[in-house]
């Protein structure tokens, strides 16, 4: 393929509408994509943004169901996103958004010396599922979730409180509840909050296939690399990987039965011999379907 000569635009989108695109966009540019696929997408970037009238919640995919009002409210400095049952899954993304959403608010230690001290705080998230089962991997899973954030009087009557649930039919509907929620949160005026008080939102995936293909036949990407596009996936709400390891450059598994299929592709007698070895390393549980790969030998 031939390297794209398309400037990336340069766009403000809220980050419900059009981020995606930019990021789509800015990973074909990196990937040396042909100008006529990265021109299509700038298109789809410029016709979403012109449509972006900042009305939205700023979630992406754009939610089916969306209602929000009231006004903002703030994240309290020890934050946690909580879930007491046994799916390992929605333990480790309960742990991985508390860092995330914690890590986020590092602006409130450099907040400006005048910003106004915050009353009524959101202190938790609390994360419920229908069912624990962490196996349900397949296209027919339910990823349907639905996120609350509600004004509630405290016990005594003498003051409110905002609570904040998000419910799931699986595991996999918890990882895109945590993830709407996250992207939720803005830090812009110098303490981490929602913009609003009251806010519903339900959603599920339109398609039960989405998918992201990554060539290391052809050029065999760091790990490093590969756990970013994982990172960047859940952070899109994708579910499945498809990593292209055979190709005329390379097999780019170890065969340990024919290592002979690891030679790569040779020109005057230099072979390029890289592939990834059967070490198993985890990559990340908020893939539906992923293959345990490791460093480059």
């Amino acid at each position: 393929m031939q390297p794209t000569d398309t400037a990336m635009p340069s766009l403000k989108c809220r980050a419900a509408r059009c981020q995606g695109l930019v990021a789509l966009a800015a990973l074909l540019e990196v990937c040396r994509c042909t100008q006529a696929t990265t021109t299509a997408v700038v298109g789809l970037i410029s016709e979403n943004a012109a449509d972006d009238d900042d009305s939205g919640l700023p979630v992406w995919p754009i939610p089916q169901l969306e209602q929000a009002s009231g006004p903002s409210v703030d994240l309290a400095t020890n934050f946690s996103v909580l879930y007491s049952g046994s799916s390992r899954v929605a333990q480790n993304a309960a742990a991985r958004y508390t860092e995330l959403i914690r890590n986020k608010m590092v602006v409130l230690r450099n907040r400006p010396a005048n910003a106004a001290v915050p009353g009524v705080v959101l202190a938790s998230l609390v994360l419920q599922l229908d069912t624990a089962n962490d196996s349900l991997i397949d296209w027919t899973v339910n990823e349907s979730y639905a996120l609350n954030v509600s004004v509630a009087d405290e016990e005594d009557g003498t003051s409110a409180v905002v609570v904040a649930a998000a419910s799931a039919a699986t595991p996999f509907g918890g990882l895109h509840a945590l993830e709407t929620f996250y992207q939720l949160i803005d830090t812009t005026s110098g303490w981490a909050m929602l913009p609003h008080d009251t806010i519903f939102i339900a959603d599920e995936p339109a398609y039960a296939h989405r998918s992201l293909m990554i060539d290391v036949g052809r050029r065999l990407w760091p790990m490093t690399f590969v756990k970013s596009v994982v990172d960047a996936m859940s952070f899109t709400k994708l579910n499945v990987l498809h990593l292209h390891f055979n190709d005329m450059g390379r097999f780019a598994v170890e065969s340990r039965a024919f290592p002979e299929l690891n030679v790569g592709y040779c020109i005057d007698g230099t072979c390029d011999g890289t592939y990834w070895t059967q070490v198993r390393s985890f990559v990340g549980s908020f893939v539906l379907s992923l293959i345990h790969i490791s460093e480059p030998t």
